[in-house]
């Protein structure tokens, strides 16, 4: 098994678009991504249920419904919010994915 990082990346080859930004975001679009995130856990040696994802758009849905947590930008789009267990206070451009990892992942 390879690392973590490898893992992840081959999850991402199967998606058909990856935009990466000169900020080092990153975004995908997959189809099926609860399936490809239910590989990319079981890749990882974790439970989907143990999982974060963050969103703000209508392909997020069915991520933030995957994850143990899903977790929607306060500027997302009304079906990311309803998908999500959590809705940050910030917004994608002002540090929401701080708030996220912060209030989760530390």
């Amino acid at each position: 098994m390879g690392s973590g990082r490898d893992a992840a990346l081959e999850a991402l080859t199967a998606c058909r678009r990856l935009d990466a930004w000169s900020d080092g975001s990153m975004k995908a679009a997959c189809r099926g991504l609860d399936r490809r995130e239910a590989a990319l856990c079981a890749r990882l040696g974790m439970d989907i249920r143990d999982s974060v994802a963050a969103g703000d758009e209508n392909n997020d849905v069915s991520m933030l419904r995957a994850a143990g947590v899903g977790a929607a930008m306060s500027n997302a789009v009304p079906a990311a919010k309803a998908a999500a267990d959590y809705v940050t206070e910030r917004d994608n451009n002002h540090d929401g994915i701080e708030e996220v990892i912060r209030e989760f992942l530390l």
